[in-house]
This record gives structure tokens, sequence and C-alpha cells, in this order.
């Protein structure tokens, strides 16, 4: 067998050395400012439109270098750098949610790097790169005093029942907000089957696919209950709830409008 292979080597013009030289060919790796441009386009338009401004953190601080050099121990330290750039500014709760996004791009600009192979899994440097604690929210309904100077102030309610092209559906608006404090997302995907007379609670599904059952009270509840009936009598108790007097359902146009 090995004078066979020796004969077979001798007419294909190698030797045994010529097998032991062999290298496989260098893999080149993109750097930063070659490989970003190329994983947004791979993410849906709203994810790359929030992402590209952290992962232009990467190319500002590492132009040159090959996505595989950077450590775990390093991508932590930019991280960090980028929550306390973010807690400088105003209105911030020590700049988590910065720190938090910048992870969650990082980990998609990997991600495709493990997909291109460029990176194998196991050298993913983001795989143990660990996001803040998330703190509790903030959001609250707001207290009776606070709705007394409202209502003393702006007069609000008496301005958006006498004022717009449809002053019942925002004066329904305005109260859903007032009592529950819900996001403009949780008005719009309110439903019907959402309503619970019983126990007098609405279901809210909001940002970040949060739901909660939110007491309201017995005026809102009825006129939640005569707006569907006026609006959309007999319609899908799964469809919007909140309707305009033209059928459409309440948006973004809506609320800029209000």
């Amino acid at each position: 067998m090995i004078a066979a292979a020796k004969t077979l080597l001798a007419t294909m013009g190698l030797s045994a050395a010529d097998l032991n030289d062999t290298k496989p060919a260098a893999r080149t790796v993109p750097t930063f400012t070659e490989y970003v441009p190329v994983a947004l386009r791979a993410a849906s338009p709203t994810s790359a439109a929030v992402w590209q401004c952290y992962l232009n953190v990467l190319i500002n601080e590492w132009p040159t270098r090959p996505i595989d050099e950077p450590t775990t121990t390093e991508l932590t330290s930019l991280s960090i750098t980028v929550q306390e750039r973010s807690a400088q500014g105003s209105g911030t709760r020590g700049g988590r949610g910065a720190r938090a996004t910048f992870i969650d791009a990082i980990r998609f600009l990997y991600r495709c790097a493990v997909a291109d192979k460029l990176i194998t899994f196991n050298d993913n440097p983001v795989i143990g790169l660990r996001k803040p604690t998330k703190r509790p929210s903030t959001r609250r309904a707001l207290t009776s005093k606070q709705l007394t100077d409202i209502n003393d102030i702006n007069d609000i309610n008496d301005i958006v029942a006498t004022t717009g092209r449809d002053p019942a559906l925002d004066s329904l608006v305005i109260r859903l907000h007032t009592e529950t404090a819900c996001r403009r997302g949780g008005a719009k995907a309110l439903r019907p089957c959402d309503l619970e007379t019983t126990h007098l609670t609405l279901r809210l599904r909001e940002k970040g696919c949060t739901i909660r059952d939110q007491p309201i009270s017995p005026t809102l509840m009825t006129g939640l209950l005569a707006h569907t009936e006026h609006r959309a009598p007999g319609a899908d108790p799964t469809g919007p709830l909140l309707i305009q007097a033209n059928g459409n359902p309440v948006g973004d146009n809506y609320y800029q409008l209000l």
C-alpha cells in the first residue's frame, strides 16, 4: 500500500513533504467598518433604524479591527462606556436602556457573522455578554390630586368635549389614558373582548408584549361599552374597540390631531 501511494504521488508530481505543508487558505475576516452595513441590511427596517447608531459605536471605536478580534471583556467595557455616555443626558435612567440596546445590536451583528461562517459559534464573543438588570417601570395611573390639578388648570375635559372633529371619541380616549396611564399602543390594541364587566377591568397589551388587567371606573366601562354598541354594533369582539366616526380604528394620525 505504501509503494502504491508513492507511485500515485509520483504520477501527480507530489511528495510526502508536500502533503505536510498543505494548509487551508487563510480566511479574510471583515472589519467593523466593512461588516456593520452588511449586517444592517439583514435586519428589519425598524430594528435597523434603532441599532444603526449603536453599531456605529463599533465603527467609531474600532474602524479597522476585524470583527473576530474583540474579546467579551472588551465588548463589556464598551457597553459600559455606552451606558455612561447615555447617563449624561437628561431624562435617562442611568443609561441602562442604552446599554441593553447596544448589547442587543452587537448580538445581532455576531449572529450574522456566525451565519456567514466568519466566526464559529464557540468563538462568538457575545455569548457571555449580560445585559443590565431591568428596573421596574415607573409608569402608574395619576393620583386624585393630579387629576384635579389637570382639570383645574387646563379644563382639558371641557376643551376635548366641546372642540375637535369627534368630541365623543376624544373624551373617551382622554378618560381612558387618564384612568389607566396606558400607552398609545395599548389603547390602539384594545378590543371589545378585553372588557371584563364583572370585575370592572380591561386587559391592556402594550410595549414589550406586556399584558395587564387594569381596574377602571364604572363610568369608563359604561362609556367603552356604549362606544362599541354605537360605532361597531355586532362587530368582531377581537377587532379594534376604539373606532372613529368614519369607521376606521384610531391610529397615529388620530393621536397627532388630538
